[in-house]
């Protein structure tokens, strides 16, 4: 059976991957965002390595699209929380790049 096992590429994905600052608690966060019924996964516990990257896998296949919105606000909400230096870093750069 040649066809069993089949290339999907990048463009097939049904996952995205919030990337996180190292000092970031990325199990803690998705600990709080699934409490909220936001499923995520700790990037983290993916390594085998001490070295881990931290971040969130995030699934998008069974969420309803007039229902992401309101994910992602409960998750910003789990990042300001545990994680609020990356908001206002992400803000100093817009800031930085608005036009004058």
């Amino acid at each position: 059976m040649p066809y069993a096992l089949s290339d999907f590429s990048d463009n097939a994905g049904l996952h995205l991957i919030l990337n996180l600052p190292a000092e970031a608690d990325d199990v803690a966060i998705a600990r709080e965002a699934n409490a909220r019924h936001i499923l995520v996964r700790p990037l983290s516990r993916y390594y085998l390595t001490a070295a881990r990257k931290k971040g969130l896998l995030m699934g998008f296949a069974s969420q309803p699209e007039e229902q992401m919105a309101s994910a992602f606000s409960v998750l910003l909400g789990c990042l300001q929380t545990h994680c609020p230096q990356m908001l206002l870093l992400r803000e100093d750069a817009e800031k930085q790049n608005a036009p004058t």
